[in-house]
């Protein structure tokens, strides 16, 4: 059993539609997009409906909204795989953030969706310094990855957490030292200057195990039903290193959060992210098990189809959360 799991397994899961699909929702294909009116919006669901959804956990067992909310509160980071356009997904975050800042004042929330070098934009948002429009102007952050808007969406989190007094954590790597740790590899990031290198973080070793596995599948599938030969092993070692990034940034974003002495003793984090990151023990489950060993982690996976776990949801992570069948 893995020492940063709580002792009852649980999953939250809303099924996965198609492997590319996660791929994308766990941004190694996504990025943000300023698309206007001509994209798709999906309604947003509400909170309410949200708490309704079929959630089971590792067993197959069906679980209230109560018992999720209390495996949540059993633990110290909630970490909420998505895919990226489910506004059910964006709604469980929701409800999660609403009823645990609720329950344990002084927790906060983490967002891939927000960049480091955003955080003081984030801060000034937060503390009424700027209005809602100049930060999603300065964030490039009016939709992400081409879909909701952002009051539809992670918006929402943000508005959550502010009513509360909550700390929002702006917690991934800036992209262009994501690009560069493809193109130039660890050597030139770790060469950069203090004040560039406190905003992302670098993983101690590349993973070999399962999680690369899955990413070699899944850029090997992407590019395959596109017509084209199967990644190299060193393009797959390039992209890994992008992808581990985003990881062990958002991990340390995460930890470090959590470390601030000011903060209550069961203060919590629900850290919002695409699910390739966090499903099947993903990189940054990996990450935050190394940098925080005996922390109590509850993976949450939502996926917007199905109704009930299937054979391949075993061991995608605690509770699962089905969107489709709302």
């Amino acid at each position: 059993m893995n020492p940063f799991k709580s002792p009852a397994r649980v999953v939250v899961c809303v099924s996965l539609s198609t492997l590319a699909a996660a791929l994308a929702s766990g941004c190694a294909s996504a990025g943000r997009s300023t698309v206007g009116s001509q994209a798709f919006d999906p309604p947003p669901m509400s909170a309410e409906i949200a708490r309704t959804l079929p959630a089971f956990d590792g067993t197959g067992r069906s679980l209230t909204w109560t018992e999720v909310l209390d495996l949540a509160s059993a633990s110290d980071v909630i970490v909420v795989g998505e895919q990226h356009d489910d506004p059910g997904a964006h709604a469980i975050e929701l409800a999660l953030v609403e009823d645990l800042l609720d329950r344990h004042p002084g927790s906060m929330v983490s967002m891939e969706m927000l960049e480091r070098h955003e955080q003081a934009d984030l801060d000034a948002y937060l503390a009424d310094e700027i209005d809602l429009a100049t930060f999603i102007e300065r964030t490039g952050s009016a939709r992400w990855s081409g879909s909701q808007r952002w009051e539809d969406s992670y918006g929402r989190l943000v508005e959550a957490a502010k009513a509360r007094g909550g700390r929002v954590v702006a917690a991934n790597a800036p992209r262009k030292y994501v690009r560069r740790a493809r193109v130039e590899g660890y050597e030139a990031l770790e060469a950069l200057p203090e004040e560039e290198r406190v905003l992302f973080d670098l993983p101690e070793r590349l993973d070999e195990g399962a999680y690369r596995e899955r990413f070699r599948e899944i850029m090997t599938s992407m590019r395959e039903a596109n017509g084209n030969p199967p990644p190299s092993e060193e393009s797959i070692e390039n992209l890994l290193r992008s992808q581990m990034v985003w990881d062990a940034t958002m991990a340390a974003s995460i930890a470090n959060a959590l470390a601030d002495p000011d903060l209550p003793a069961d203060a919590k984090v629900v850290h919002a992210v695409g699910r390739f990151h966090s499903d099947f023990e993903g990189g940054t489950i990996l990450e935050l098990a190394r940098l925080m060993p005996e922390a109590r982690i509850l993976v949450v996976s939502v996926t917007p189809d199905g109704v009930a776990p299937g054979d391949d949801d075993l061991g995608r992570a605690d509770v699962l959360v089905f969107g489709g069948a709302r």
